[in-house]
């Protein structure tokens, strides 16, 4: 149930990230919603199938709807998670406070691995990312999930607290 339930889920944020939220751009920058779900689940779950399909999963949707490149945003998320549960061996960083490192060290890192990724297959000279852009959408993701966080009852924020 939790598979179907995440599968679904990441669809509509799909949708509603680039149907919606693409209009709420603040300053031309906007959140990457699913990015943000998949680490999210990385860091609460602790069923490594959930994870490695909602990074396929997601991958699979941004690719399709966004990137219009195959395999650009699944083998970013890939990279994403394995240094993620890898950092997580060596460095235990626990609770919210936690959980929002993670957060903004990966949305940082995010973009730029996915230019590296599309240059080493396209061998297109795009590596040109906007070092503002990584960082007002670090902070939009940071803000996000503490408002998410915020508006949950008590007993379910511990879930999202690595």
């Amino acid at each position: 149930m939790s598979r179907v339930f995440l599968l679904i889920g990441l669809y509509f944020l799909t949708l509603f990230q680039l149907g919606f939220w693409s209009h709420l751009a603040i300053d031309g920058v906007w959140p990457n919603l699913v990015l943000l779900a998949v680490l999210l689940v990385a860091l609460s779950s602790k069923n490594k199938g959930l994870i490695w399909l909602a990074a396929l999963w997601g991958g699979f949707l941004l690719d399709i709807f966004y990137y219009h490149q195959i395999g650009l945003a699944i083998l970013t998320f890939i990279i994403l998670i394995s240094l993620l549960s890898l950092s997580r061996r060596f460095l235990a960083l626990e609770g919210m406070m936690g959980t929002l490192i993670y957060l903004a060290v990966f949305s940082l890192a995010y973009e730029p691995v996915r230019y590296i990724i599309s240059f080493i297959f396209t061998s297109s000279p795009v590596l040109s990312f906007d070092l503002f852009f990584l960082v007002a959408q670090t902070v939009y993701h940071l803000v996000l999930v503490l408002i998410f966080w915020l508006i949950l009852p008590v007993k379910f924020r511990r879930i999202f607290s690595a």
